[in-house]
């Protein structure tokens, strides 16, 4: 555990325990992130980075309102007396929403790899290896299927270390993993395993089923791409350009409203356009499948 935990709840604990026997989905959520980390401790870890931050950043407008020049200590004190909450706000945002976003991104890499892995524990399950031996080599794996390997690599040590049987095993594989796609599959597993099925056959038409599932997804990701394409020429390229050749003109033949113009210019260069930006490539991230 680093130092800075340990200060942290050292600091925070009693506020941070609280927190957790409220909300026991952060332990749950962080296990899904594979982060290794007590819940108690992420939350501590939280409130004193808010903590830190807020001294950091209030010290830093003072020392700034005290250096700014006095015609201009009026206009900017409610920008220096909210840039500390901002930071406070924004620092607790990205503690709090950061296991969430890893868990999300690790069930994207998993569905990801699932079909092919799959087809590679049907190949091995064709030439008779047993359900353990399955995720083993699937274990051994790691440079092809690096998520997927990491959670056969857990199954394979709850059984050998723990002692654990291979139901009780892929049970808890499911419920600590983040990708319901991934628990369908084990729960599929189990269900064969214990009615006595062909194991092959299922992981094959599996495989098969994900590959479809995988087509589509693509295929109606390759629509939306398209629509958004489309509608960022007309907003993102057209729209802005239109308004700063608009504004340009009338900057040429009219003298009053120049500084209104001049400032409109600013707005559409240096907000107008990076926010159409940042939000289509926000709207591409959301809808990128994870195939």
């Amino acid at each position: 555990m680093r130092i800075y935990d340990k200060i942290a709840y050292r600091l925070f604990g009693r506020f941070a325990d609280r927190r957790v026997k409220n909300y026991p989905q952060i332990e749950t959520t962080l296990l899904m992130a594979e982060m290794f980390i007590r819940a108690e401790y992420y939350v501590a870890r939280i409130y004193f980075s808010c903590f830190l931050a807020g001294i950091i950043t209030s010290l830093s407008s003072l020392l700034l309102f005290f250096l700014l020049p006095e015609n201009m200590k009026a206009r900017l004190v409610p920008i220096l007396v909210a840039f500390p909450m901002i930071t406070i706000t924004f620092v607790y945002a990205f503690g709090y929403f950061y296991p969430e976003n890893k868990a999300r991104e690790r069930a994207r890499n998993i569905e990801l790899q699932l079909p092919y892995a799959l087809s590679f524990m049907a190949a091995l399950a064709s030439a008779g290896v047993t359900p353990v031996g399955l995720f083993r080599a699937l274990a051994n794996q790691k440079s092809a299927y690096e998520s997927i390997s990491s959670e056969a690599s857990k199954i394979y040590t709850d059984v050998t270390l723990y002692g654990m049987d291979i139901i009780t095993a892929l049970k808890n594989s499911a419920e600590r993993s983040p990708s319901a796609r991934y628990r369908e599959v084990i729960q599929g597993i189990i269900s064969t395993i214990t009615a006595g099925g062909s194991l092959k056959e299922y992981l094959f038409r599996e495989a098969q089923e994900l590959m479809r599932e995988n087509r589509t997804k693509m295929k109606s990701f390759f629509e939306t791409l398209s629509v958004l394409a489309e509608s960022y020429v007309v907003l993102g390229v057209a729209f802005p350009l239109f308004m700063m050749i608009l504004f340009s003109v009338m900057l040429l033949i009219q003298t009053s409203g120049l500084v209104l113009s001049i400032q409109v210019l600013y707005v559409i260069i240096f907000i107008v356009l990076p926010v159409i930006s940042i939000a289509y490539a926000i709207l591409l991230k959301i809808s990128m499948p994870g195939v």
